[in-house]
C-alpha cells in the first residue's frame, strides 16, 4: 500500500491514497487536542510520537484481522478505517480518543496493564460519548452470565461481538468504581504500580484494600 504521511509534534499519520488527504489533516489536528487533554487528566507525556495509520474499510480488516465490532485497533500503533469519511464525528471523536488513551496506558505502564483496565480506562476518557454499561450488567447478572475481572487480563479481539459487549460493560463498570471510591489519583497510583511490574492483584490490594476477587 502507498501511503502518505502527516507529521506533527506527537504523531506520525500515515493514510493510504484512497483516503481523502483532508481527513488526515483533521485527524491530525484532533489527535492533537485529545494528546493535550489526555496529557493533563493521566499527568503524563508518552515520550515517543504516537504512529497512527488510517485505511479504507477493507484494508482495516485485511491488515488488522480485527473482528468486525472492531470499530478501531492500537497494537502499539492506532489502526482507524475512516473511508467516506469527510469531517470529524462524535464517533470518529470517540474512537481517537479510546485508541489514544490505549497508547498512553501502555507507554505508562510498558505494556504491563490487563486487557479489562486498558478498556475500562479508555472508555472512561470517551467521556459523554461513552455507553452506559449497567442495563447490560443487570442483565447479565440476572441470567448469571457475569464473568470475573480476571478472566478479562489477556486480549479479547478473539471474543464473539456478545462476549465483547459485556467485557466492556464490566470493565468500564469495574474502572469507574475505581474512580469513584478512591479518585482519579488512586487509579494513576495502579497504574504507576504496574509500570513498576506489580501484578494488577497486588495493584489493587495496595491502593483500594480489596483483591480482584473482592472487587
Amino acid at each position: 500500500i502507498d501511503f502518505d504521511e502527516v507529521s506533527r509534534n506527537h504523531f506520525l499519520i500515515r493514510y493510504d491514497g484512497q483516503v481523502n488527504e483532508q481527513i488526515g489533516r483533521i485527524m491530525a489536528t484532533a489527535l492533537e487536542e485529545e494528546h493535550l487533554e489526555l496529557s493533563r487528566a493521566l499527568r503524563f507525556t508518552p515520550r515517543a510520537p504516537v504512529k497512527v495509520t488510517l485505511y479504507t474499510n477493507q484494508e482495516f480488516r485485511d491488515v488488522t484481522t480485527a473482528p468486525a465490532w472492531a470499530c478501531g485497533l492500537n497494537d502499539g500503533e492506532i489502526k482507524i478505517p475512516v473511508e467516506g469519511v469527510t469531517e470529524m464525528t462524535p464517533k470518529l471523536r470517540r474512537v481517537l480518543r479510546h485508541e489514544l488513551t490505549h497508547s498512553f496506558v501502555n507507554a505508562m505502564t510498558a505494556g504491563n496493564c490487563p486487557s479489562w483496565f486498558h478498556e475500562g480506562l479508555a472508555q472512561l476518557h470517551e467521556g459523554s460519548y461513552r455507553i452506559d454499561p449497567y442495563p447490560r450488567l443487570k442483565e447479565a447478572a440476572a441470567q448469571g452470565e457475569v464473568l470475573p475481572l480476571w478472566s478479562h487480563e489477556g486480549p479479547l479481539l478473539n471474543y464473539s461481538k456478545e462476549k465483547a459487549l459485556l467485557a466492556y460493560s464490566e470493565a468500564l463498570a469495574a474502572t469507574e468504581y475505581l474512580e469513584a471510591r478512591k479518585g482519579r489519583t488512586a487509579v494513576l497510583h495502579i497504574l504507576e504500580l504496574l509500570g513498576e511490574r506489580h501484578t494488577m492483584n497486588d495493584a489493587l490490594k495496595k491502593v483500594i484494600g480489596l483483591d480482584y476477587q473482592e472487587l
